[in-house]
């Protein structure tokens, strides 16, 4: 499995809320990584970071948020965009603490 965990805070009165983007990119030779299907299946994630255990709601990103998470991705690992250039598959997930997920 090859995934990479962003973190991003956003200050908010009174609250630190913490966002974890998940990413796969298939190289196009592999079959379906099978956490993504998991996320899929059941959208509430939990996270082990170091000793912190968190849970988490996931959903898929946005376009919106692909355009601006994308390229911090691959900054992140170069390997992303070759791998996506090839098989044109990419899951990207936003993890938020449950009750504050972005309303579609």
């Amino acid at each position: 499995m090859s995934y990479m965990i962003r973190q991003l805070g956003a200050s908010r009165p009174g609250v630190w809320v913490i966002k974890h983007i998940i990413c796969n990119v298939n190289p196009g030779f592999e079959r379906p990584s099978p956490w993504t299907l998991n996320i899929r299946a059941n959208k509430t994630v939990k996270t082990q970071i170091g000793s912190q255990k968190e849970i988490y709601s996931a959903r898929e990103a946005t376009a919106q948020e692909v355009e601006v998470y994308w390229p911090q991705l691959v900054a992140i690992w170069p390997a992303y965009q070759r791998h996506f250039d090839k098989s044109g598959q990419r899951s990207i997930f936003i993890l938020e603490p449950p009750g504050r997920e972005k309303n579609s």
